[in-house]
C-alpha cells in the first residue's frame, strides 16, 4: 500500500482580484478536471499539465434528434403492444379488417422511424469517427 504523502501545505499565498479576472479564472477552473481551485492555480503556477474538458457542440443536435426519435420509437411500440395484446385476448378481432388496418399503420410508422434513426446513426458515427 502506498505511503500517504504527509507533508502539508502550510503556505498560504492571499491574492486580490478584480471581479472580471476571478470571473475568468473561474471560466478556466470550470473547463479543466481540477476538483479545487487551489490545485487549478497550483497546476499553472508550476506549470504542470492541467487537462482541458472540450465539448462537442456539433454533436449536440445529433443527440437531441435520437431523442426524439427514441421518444417517437416508445410511442409507436406502445401502441403495436396494445393493438397486438387486444387481437390476441379477442382472436374475432384477427379477422376483422379494422385492427389489420390498424397494425399495418402502425407497422409503417415503426418502419419508417427505424429508417430514420439509422440514418441519424449513420450521420453521428460520420461525425465522431472523423
Amino acid at each position: 500500500m502506498k505511503e500517504k504523502n504527509t507533508i502539508t501545505r502550510s503556505r498560504w499565498i492571499h491574492l486580490r482580484l478584480r471581479p472580471e479576472e476571478h470571473e475568468k479564472l473561474m471560466q478556466k477552473y470550470h473547463s479543466t478536471t481540477c476538483r479545487k481551485v487551489s490545485e487549478f492555480v497550483r497546476n499553472c503556477l508550476f506549470e504542470k499539465p492541467i487537462t482541458i474538458l472540450q465539448r462537442n457542440a456539433s454533436l449536440d443536435t445529433g443527440l437531441q434528434e435520437l431523442t426524439a426519435l427514441r421518444e417517437e420509437l416508445r410511442a409507436i411500440g406502445q401502441n403495436l403492444n396494445q393493438v397486438t395484446h387486444k387481437v390476441n385476448a379477442n382472436p374475432l378481432l384477427a379477422t376483422d379488417s379494422n385492427w389489420q388496418a390498424s397494425f399495418t399503420v402502425q407497422r409503417q410508422s415503426l418502419d419508417f422511424k427505424i429508417e430514420e434513426l439509422l440514418t441519424s446513426l449513420n450521420t453521428l458515427a460520420q461525425t465522431w469517427l472523423l
